[in-house]
């Protein structure tokens, strides 16, 4: 200890008064006894003077030995010798001069700088083991989640509770909870939760637009948050850590831990647990991102050959020994060879003439660590039928119902620009209809064009008192089965689906492609609803005694068609005084009711089906409107 060591000179040269004061390393010195020696507040007579003189000499003259390193106050007769650490002057040492003992003011100094800097790389050592401790336990950490994610093969509730529950073990929290948006109504629901009671349960639709949802959209950073900062996390009681789930830039959905407990009762989780949290949600969003191709191809046999046929990207499965178990219609294309000639063939033959390509491959083979994903953006191609070709590849294993690994699937999106304009607009309509625009430039261009288009609302009455009644991870799987019945009749009949708002669909018929059936075809369209709603009703009914009930306005005119918004975003969509119209018919229209415009009915084969033309009067138009209705009877 500092004083210790003062103190043991001043006993035994009580004549020198010996002291010493420090300005630097001030936390250290506490610690080791220290503190009263520090400046800090303290005026000592000519230090200022003495330090000054002796950092210019050691500055000047390194090498100095520090017997030859002092500073003598004639004034108040004493020898002033510097105190290092690590190289620096950190404070002095001084005594009365004396004939007799030159050289004790030294040793003391040289001995005080010797404790000191063994003081300082000690606490130095310790906080890299610290760290190294730290670096340690998240390489474990990820290491054993890693080690799991590569035994769950699918995205269903029971995979991401499995991973929820060994994320509360890891952090010793006593609740948790598990989040992911739906692709199809962008709407987030609840799939795992853990010692969360039901009145606890989110209520309302769960979107990104405000609170806990959006302020991970906005920071893409794990963070702690506090008991009463968010609705979303009213279960907590003391704190939470809360980390996004990302998916091509998008986010995806979160997962919220809450209230850490220990031996002595709860604690709050600290920015170190925030660190390591966020290395651990990373890895969990490298596994979900490849789990949702994977768990699309396992629904049914049928399933995965319309998906891989549709799929836009390629797919390639492979045996643990390397041969081509499997190729989609994709794949087939872009390598230019019969399937016959590409399947049970070992992959070094097929891709011989393209070594970027074959590389990816072989690397991932011969990796140690072949539980990840592994993704290699723009490798180069060669077709057998000469084109070229750059694909964006992702491996992943794959692994039998014994959970050992029989192979691995390749795929890969090709993102030359045509492929690439195509794999992004058939997102939003239908393949037909991209690759019409696509033949058609001018059908393309930005911003709006005039077009003659039929445009139909569909809307769910009473949806509100049935939500009401109805929790929300069952609503959201009721709309999205509604929705999915619905869309796939909209594709049936060559519509393009506008936009989702709320429980009302938006769908376009004309745009960006008109034919002379658009009309027919929205009618069509319009009544196959009510059909297969009867069906999906049945099934409702007896799971939750209820049954939708829509109305449907369509109306046929002259819009403002095109990509609309920013430079930033923008949205193909269509505008103006008819659209709003088709909106005032579908608010007019009854349950079980299709309100047409005459416009409409001018142009479609069976006018049988609607009733005789009758005035509603519509918001926004002084004029009473002329209208024909059809009305659908429930089986």
């Amino acid at each position: 200890m500092v004083s210790k060591i003062i103190s043991d000179y001043n006993n035994k040269y009580s004549d020198l008064d010996i002291s010493c004061s420090f300005h630097e390393q001030k936390e250290l010195l506490k610690s080791i006894g220290g503190s009263k020696y520090l400046l800090e507040d303290r005026q000592i007579p000519y230090y200022e003077e003495a330090l000054t003189f002796l950092k210019d000499k050691f500055d000047t003259n390194k090498s100095l030995h520090i017997e030859n390193l002092y500073f003598i106050n004639e004034i108040n007769d004493t020898i002033n010798v510097p105190i290092f650490c690590n190289d620096e002057i950190i404070g002095i040492a001084l005594g009365r001069k004396s004939k007799i003992k030159p050289n004790i003011i030294n040793n003391v100094g040289i001995q005080l700088s010797r404790f000191i800097t063994k003081k300082f790389f000690t606490k130095k050592i310790k906080s890299i083991e610290s760290r190294a401790n730290i670096k340690d336990l998240e390489f474990e950490s990820i290491v054993q989640l890693t080690n799991m994610l590569s035994f769950c093969d699918n995205l269903s509730n029971e995979t991401l509770e499995y991973i929820l529950i060994h994320l509360v073990s890891l952090y010793a929290a006593s609740k948790g909870m598990f989040i992911l948006r739906d692709s199809n109504t962008n709407i987030f629901e609840v799939r795992a939760t853990f010692e969360i009671r039901e009145e606890d349960m989110p209520r309302r639709m769960l979107t990104d637009n405000k609170g806990l949802l959006a302020e991970l959209k906005n920071t893409k950073k794990t963070f702690l948050v506090e008991s009463d900062k968010f609705n979303l996390v009213k279960f907590v009681e003391h704190n939470s850590i809360c980390s996004p789930i990302y998916f091509r830039g998008n986010l995806l959905g979160c997962i919220i831990l809450a209230d850490k407990e220990s031996r002595k009762g709860f604690i709050h989780f600290s920015d170190l647990d925030a660190n390591l949290f966020d290395s651990l949600t990373k890895e969990i969003s490298l596994t979900i991102n490849n789990l949702k191709l994977i768990d699309d191809l396992q629904s049914t046999n049928n399933l995965i050959d319309n998906i891989m046929t549709s799929i836009e990207a390629g797919i390639i499965k492979f045996t643990e020994f390397g041969e081509i178990e499997y190729v989609n219609k994709k794949a087939i294309e872009i390598i230019g060879i019969e399937r016959d000639l590409i399947q049970n063939q070992h992959y070094g033959i097929i891709f011989a003439d393209n070594e970027l390509f074959l590389e990816v491959i072989s690397n991932y083979e011969l990796a140690e660590s072949d539980n990840q994903a592994q993704v290699v953006k723009n490798v180069p191609f060669k077709s057998f039928n000469g084109s070229i070709h750059t694909l964006d590849t992702t491996i992943t294993p794959v692994y039998d119902k014994n959970k050992d690994r029989s192979g691995y699937i390749l795929s890969f999106d090709d993102i030359s620009d045509m492929q690439k304009v195509k794999t992004t607009f058939k997102k939003y309509v239908s393949g037909n209809i991209v690759d019409e625009i696509l033949d058609d430039n001018s059908k393309s261009d930005l911003g709006g064009t005039l077009s003659d288009a039929c445009v139909l609302f569909a809307d769910i009455r009473g949806f509100t008192s049935f939500s009401e009644k109805t929790s929300a991870s069952e609503l959201v799987s009721i709309l999205n089965k509604y929705f999915t019945e619905m869309i796939d009749i909209v594709y049936e009949y060559n519509g393009t689906l506008d936009k989702i708002i709320g429980d009302e669909l938006m769908v376009l018929f004309g745009v960006p492609n008109n034919t002379e059936h658009d009309c027919q075809n929205a009618v069509d369209c319009a009544i196959t609803m009510f059909k297969r709603l009867d069906e999906f009703n049945e099934k409702l009914e007896k799971s939750h005694n209820h049954k939708l009930k829509i109305g449907i306005g369509i109306h046929y005119g002259e819009v403002v068609a095109g990509n609309i918004g920013s430079d930033k975003q923008m949205n193909y969509t269509v505008i103006g005084d008819n659209v709003n119209q088709a909106a005032r018919f579908c608010s007019n229209a009854s349950p079980n009711e299709i309100v047409i415009s005459e416009d409409v009915y001018k142009n479609i084969s069976d006018q049988s089906l609607f009733s005789e033309s009758i005035l509603i009067n519509v918001k926004g138009k002084d004029n009473a409107i002329p209208v024909r209705k059809f009305t659908h009877f429930s089986i």
